[in-house]
């Protein structure tokens, strides 16, 4: 009996002490989760407070600021720039405000992304169209003698009066370039599909005005191999209108460079046009080999005579001397000259 009273008596012990240690952990863990959520709130009221403080600018529209920019929408702070009090609302929802495009019917200018306003006041046609995709204001090419550029109807027309010339307006090119409108008076090969379906070119040596219906090459001749025609050079030779020079022709007609007997087996020779200030030389009394004749140095192109004219090595020109048969030289007074 005495031992069991024992037993029970340390059994009460043990649970009395774990009943102890389970309130002691429970009262504990009450002030841990008591510091634990003050801490949360500590921590996050200045974050709320600092960004509440920085959300809230006031904004507004400026109509015109001091330095002359216009419907500028701007923070409260620096309303000093505005000429006026900001408006409390967003300049696109302003009237006066709103983006479109100004045409100038004087002078046929179009300005983009153009407030309302301001086009109004400097006496201009706004449109709501901010690209400028009016009529007015499509733009074509101005072509004034040898030159074109990127104007609209309006500007071309102006400058043609300007400049006491006919209005001639045309589209553009499919790239929305003047390319083909520009240097019209330049020389090269206009080169077209053979007829033949040989897959070789024809080719014309003209000016870039004249070629129509073919590919115009400017500064190329028509015996170039890059072009791939049938046109092969020779050894003929013409005098050209308005020319002093003799020039070598090829197979198909057309004119090439200056007649050089050096340069006729240089392929090089008749690929690209070669000025005469880069060709050879030849004196007054004229040259079997050089066809770069000048008038004004006393000779000229002319059909070689015999007894009379040097024989050139090819062709039948020569630069004929102009010298005079009674002893004068060419441009001296009372020279008589018999051609």
């Amino acid at each position: 009996m005495k031992k069991e009273k024992i037993l029970k008596k340390r059994r009460k012990m043990i649970w009395i002490s774990s009943a102890l240690s389970e309130i002691l952990i429970m009262i504990i863990s009450i002030f841990a989760f008591t510091f634990f959520i003050g801490g949360l709130f500590v921590l996050e009221t200045p974050v709320v407070k600092a960004e509440t403080s920085q959300s809230f600018v006031p904004q507004g529209c400026c109509l015109e600021s001091k330095e002359g920019a216009v419907c500028l929408n701007m923070n409260q702070l620096d309303s000093d720039q505005c000429k006026s009090n900001l408006l409390s609302t967003n300049c696109n929802a302003i009237s006066d405000c709103q983006i479109g495009c100004c045409y100038d019917a004087d002078g046929g200018s179009c300005s983009l992304n153009s407030p309302k306003k301001k086009c109004l006041e400097n006496n201009g046609s706004w449109d709501s169209n901010s690209q400028c995709n009016i009529p007015q204001c499509q733009l074509g090419c101005c072509v004034i003698g040898d030159q074109a550029s990127i104007k609209t109807s309006r500007e071309c027309s102006k400058m043609s009066q300007e400049l006491e010339v006919d209005n001639n307006f045309k589209i553009t090119d499919s790239d929305g370039t003047c390319n083909s409108l520009t240097s019209l008076n330049e020389k090269g090969a206009c080169i077209t599909p053979a007829t033949d379906y040989s897959g070789i070119n024809d080719c014309k040596f003209t000016i870039k005005n004249s070629c129509k219906n073919g590919d115009f090459y400017s500064g190329f001749l028509c015996t170039s191999k890059e072009l791939n025609t049938r046109c092969k050079p020779s050894k003929n030779t013409t005098c050209l209108e308005g020319k002093d020079q003799v020039f070598y022709t090829d197979t198909c007609g057309n004119p090439a460079n200056i007649y050089d007997s050096t340069k006729y087996n240089d392929d090089n020779y008749w690929e690209t046009v070669i000025a005469a200030s880069a060709s050879c030389s030849v004196s007054s009394s004229g040259s079997k080999n050089c066809g770069n004749c000048d008038y004004m140095t006393g000779n000229m192109c002319s059909p070689s005579v015999s007894g009379r004219d040097v024989k050139p090595v090819y062709g039948n020109n020569v630069c004929r001397d102009l010298s005079c048969i009674n002893g004068k030289k060419h441009g001296e007074s009372c020279c008589i000259y018999d051609f």
